[in-house]
């Protein structure tokens, strides 16, 4: 392989790891996988220097479902969603994005 097939498969990968804006669609997803909640979580387990359990994060993330007795689904694996949310969105720079994307919201506004 050489430098400039090498360059092509990077940019093609980094473009499609980063969003160049987001939509309320993101902001729902996002709301329904409690990823927010989920990485303030992981920067309590950080600063207080704990490790939640699957079964106590899941009871923390997902009560409202943990409470209905006749729910069914898979809540390990909503869990195991949530994760990968959270760290494609942190992988992507998110925080960046959507800074840049209400600076530019604003600008328009003007």
């Amino acid at each position: 392989m050489n430098y400039e097939s090498n360059k092509a498969k990077y940019n093609e990968s980094k473009d499609k790891k980063c969003n160049k804006t987001y939509t309320q669609v993101n902001f729902d997803q996002w709301i329904l996988h409690r990823v927010i909640p989920y990485i303030d979580l992981c920067i309590v387990e950080k600063y207080e220097k704990i490790k939640y359990g699957e079964n106590k994060l899941i009871d923390l993330l997902f009560h409202d479902f943990v409470s209905l007795k006749n729910y069914n689904g898979d809540l390990k694996g909503k869990l195991r969603k949530t994760r990968e949310v959270k760290t494609s969105l942190l992988e992507s720079h998110m925080h960046r994005t959507l800074s840049a994307q209400v600076l530019t919201e604003k600008l328009a506004r003007r």
